[in-house]
């Protein structure tokens, strides 16, 4: 992981990582749809899985 140390040491490392975290997926608040009744339970699964593996790559690139 010597590597990530170094890429973590250029300048431009600290603005990719902020970019990274203002774009983390957002998890929409469960609602049901008025016209057909359906609710939109499997957007939020698929956002629920997109967002801890977003946090899983913002751990293992962010080296301590």
């Amino acid at each position: 992981m010597s590597f990530l140390k170094e890429l973590a040491g250029h300048p431009e490392y600290r603005k990719l990582l902020k970019v990274a975290e203002e774009t983390k997926p957002q998890l929409p608040y469960w609602q049901i749809d008025a016209n057909n009744g359906k609710d939109n339970t499997d957007e939020w699964k698929r956002k629920s899985a997109m967002l801890e593996g977003y946090e899983l790559c913002l751990q293992i690139f962010s080296p301590r």
